[in-house]
């Protein structure tokens, strides 16, 4: 067989609509109890023509919802579980603390959520992108008043051979821009126990702010 040939044979059909990547990811998802790789955030500021950029590791867990984000440079964590979302700053010494229902809930809902297409259906007018790379486009454009005041436009990256995603990035409303980007995903794997562990009596103990929201 022509190389060319076995090449095309083995390359994934491109979905025909938004749907059927949404079903696929809530297939895809209930098979993740655990999710590791690592991650590069790009924030684009608007105002000032400049970008800041971190990296770091992920961590997702599917039981209690659980997701870290450890940052490289900084050491800041950001974590959502439970009910929770958390933002510790360690040179600012400040943490900040949010219900799911003001931050968090669709970073959920991305990561793996048991209910993917429910939760973003909720918020988000969702139309097919384009597919390249072994990578499909999901538009999101939000529904609500008030998900409108923090984006205004909304792309998802999901990767076509799990249907897990590869990067979203959106833009708000000041015309500021946030991309990320996430590679070496490992799935399933056995986490530590205290993989999550985060002790903000003892943060606060040691002079950290904690401000809740």
């Amino acid at each position: 067989m022509p190389i060319w040939l076995l090449w095309l044979c083995t390359q994934v059909p491109a979905p025909q609509d938004a749907e059927t990547v949404l079903a696929a990811m809530d297939k895809s998802s209930a098979e993740i109890q655990t999710l590791v790789g690592a991650f590069e955030r790009i924030k684009r500021l608007s105002l000032m023509d400049d970008e800041a950029r971190s990296a770091g590791t992920f961590t997702y867990r599917r039981e209690n919802r659980a997701i870290r984000w450890d940052s490289n440079e900084s050491g800041d964590v950001q974590q959502l579980e439970g009910d929770r979302y958390i933002e510790v700053f360690r040179k600012l010494k400040e943490i900040e603390v949010y219900t799911l229902d003001q931050r968090g809930k669709q970073l959920a809902a991305i990561m793996g959520a048991p209910d993917v297409s429910k939760t973003l259906r909720q918020d988000f007018d969702i139309v097919l992108g384009e597919h390249r790379n072994g990578e499909v486009e999901l538009k999101l454009s939000p529904r609500s008043e008030d998900m409108r005041k923090r984006v205004k436009q909304a792309v998802l990256r999901v990767r076509t051979d799990r249907y897990i995603i590869a990067g979203v990035s959106y833009s708000e409303p000041n015309g500021d821009s946030v991309e990320i980007k996430l590679t070496k995903l490992r799935l399933n794997e056995k986490l530590s126990p205290n993989a999550f562990d985060l002790d903000l009596d003892g943060l606060v103990r040691s002079g950290y702010k904690l401000t809740k929201h």
